[in-house]
């Protein structure tokens, strides 16, 4: 989700559902709000995922492609661990399911 801010329960909750919450500048919000639903937003195959990380985007959108700076509104390391794993859910699955068969003889 791209957004110029994020209230800090509504970013808790994007986050919690392995949503990315970007932030973008003013500038860059008003001409996104524009986008038409044919828009083609690209993000990079790399993207680093780690508190504030910059994160570049491709939009094309009626034949201007246009380069947009988006920051990652995950406050915490553990918090991008959590979008890492696919959302909260499946972040305690896969912590519980390390530890199954501990302490089992």
């Amino acid at each position: 989700m791209i957004a110029s801010s994020f209230e800090r329960i509504h970013r808790s909750n994007l986050v919690n559902m392995a949503i990315l919450p970007l932030t973008v500048g003013p500038e860059d919000a008003a001409a996104l709000r524009t986008l038409s639903s044919a828009a083609l937003i690209r993000f990079p195959a790399a993207m680093p995922l780690a508190p504030g990380a910059a994160i570049g985007l491709t939009i094309e959108d009626r034949g201007v492609v246009r380069e947009v700076t988006a920051t990652l509104a995950a406050d915490t390391a553990a918090e991008c661990d959590i979008i890492a794993r696919g959302g909260m859910l499946p972040a305690l699955l896969q912590r519980l399911g390390a530890g199954v068969g501990e302490g089992v003889a």
